[in-house]
């Protein structure tokens, strides 16, 4: 058994949820013999999460006996193929997918290849682009938005594409980096995310070392393994932008 709660945040899966639920309910066991609470311990989830799961999974299918986990408990016959197509409905009116080891196996091969495409491949396991990519998220496959529409290809102008565009244009941020040499060998190096700044500071730091100063100026961009940009010289760096190129 895990720990009671420690999954409630987590998505809900065949393997993980469902089928344990049917197993405890009605895969050997006396439905009677467990509790709420024992059902929960089962599962790693609260009480109050597997009794709202309960409801919504009884409400959506006709194959329960009443709604809930009581309800559950008068169905005193339920296959595990009866149960996970009534799991399948519920899923379907909320529009979400039923995730299983078998989905998440297709997942991992078609990141392995590099095919099909985020949305092609959310066609064969039903789900939308974004859901495909959330749960490439949660399984430690892709390492965010940008990475998963990068590697599979997301529709043009879509919801994913649209936020991995983002994404790219908040890690593609530049920092300058100045670095300073005095007379004596003495180095400083500093960091700035905007140009002008980065122009006062070595502006002010080559004047107060004069004409022995060296310097060097690099703009640099997360995910490049160079600088984009750099220049070098000695002296006080004087002009008042530096047209860095």
């Amino acid at each position: 058994m895990t720990e009671p709660g420690t999954r409630s945040n987590g998505i809900w899966t065949w393997e993980a949820d469902y089928l344990p639920m049917w197993q405890a309910l009605w895969g050997g066991r006396s439905s009677k013999a467990v509790t709420d609470e024992e059902l929960a311990d089962i599962l790693g989830r609260s009480v109050s999460a597997v009794r709202k799961r309960a409801r919504e999974l009884t409400a959506a299918g006709s194959c329960f006996a009443g709604g809930g986990l009581p309800g559950m408990r008068k169905t005193k016959r339920l296959s595990c193929e009866q149960f996970r197509a009534a799991v399948h409905t519920y899923c379907h009116s909320e529009g979400i997918p039923l995730w299983d080891n078998r989905a998440d196996e297709k997942l991992r091969a078609a990141w392995t290849v590099g095919w099909p495409t985020l949305a092609q491949l959310g066609s064969l396991v039903g789900a939308t682009e974004q859901q495909v990519v959330n749960r490439l998220i949660t399984l430690g496959i892709a390492a965010g938005v940008a990475d998963a529409a990068d590697h599979l290809g997301a529709t043009p102008g879509g919801p994913v594409e649209i936020n991995a565009r983002l994404g790219r244009a908040h890690t593609d941020t530049a920092v300058w980096v100045l670095v300073v040499t005095g007379p004596n060998g003495d180095i400083t190096v500093t960091a700035h995310t905007d140009e002008r700044t980065l122009m006062r500071h070595a502006q002010t730091a080559t004047r107060a070392l004069g004409p022995l100063a060296r310097w060097h100026i690099s703009e640099n961009v997360t995910g490049e393994p160079h600088a984009r940009t750099h220049r070098t010289g000695t002296g006080v760096v004087s002009a008042p932008r530096l047209d860095i190129g």
